[in-house]
């Protein structure tokens, strides 16, 4: 079990990645360490500007680095600590990952005095999908197959040809389960494909 001196050394750490992505010049100033067994097991810092990937966030760099260095998706053993509250973005990650525990430093409140204010969505993501900020429009199933065919799982299904009937060309894999015109059944056709490809 780890001690007040271990849960501030990893702390610690995690406030130096923050420094560090702030000094380099490759990112703003946040910081994560993942630690299994009272070990580091993965580290990282924000990397937004230097990668030019908004998705680069000190948690999302780091909870990837873990699951590689595991080999797992399953980080249940695993606490993280950051040096601020994670975004909406990375707490959902945290989330997926089934982190154990979140440590964290600073408060909400100190990233806002920072210029970093995510309240606004968090705040947005309280509401139903179709009161956000953000519009929102839902997209068919048929429209899915139809990237599923541009993949290369099948073909287009659903389309309209000049006369305006319908053409319906059976995909040339089932995993999507072609047949059924409901996003739910895609979906679970995925998952099963999924499943099976283990």
């Amino acid at each position: 079990m780890a001690t007040q001196a271990d849960h501030e050394r990893f702390m610690r750490r995690a406030i130096e990645l923050a420094y560090e992505a702030m000094e380099s010049g490759k990112g703003r100033p946040f910081g994560a360490v993942v630690v299994r067994d009272n070990e580091i097991v993965a580290e990282g810092h924000n990397e937004v500007p230097h990668r030019m990937d908004i998705t680069a966030h000190a948690e999302t760099v780091t909870l990837g680095r873990a699951t590689q260095a595991l080999n797992s998706l399953d980080l249940s053993d695993c606490d993280i600590y950051v040096n601020g509250v994670p975004c909406p973005m990375c707490m959902t990650a945290i989330y997926w990952s089934k982190i154990r525990k979140l440590y964290y430093a600073c408060p909400s409140a100190d990233g806002v005095a920072a210029g970093f204010d995510d309240s606004v969505m968090y705040a947005d993501l309280a509401k139903p999908l179709h009161e956000r900020e953000l519009p929102a429009e839902q997209v068919t199933a048929v429209l899915l197959r139809r990237l599923a065919g541009a993949s290369g799982r099948g073909v287009e299904y659903g389309s309209t040809n000049r006369t305006g009937q319908g053409s319906r060309t059976r995909p040339t894999d089932d995993r999507f389960q072609a047949e059924s015109e409901s996003t739910g059944e895609f979906f679970r056709a995925s998952d099963n494909s999924q499943k099976k490809s283990v």
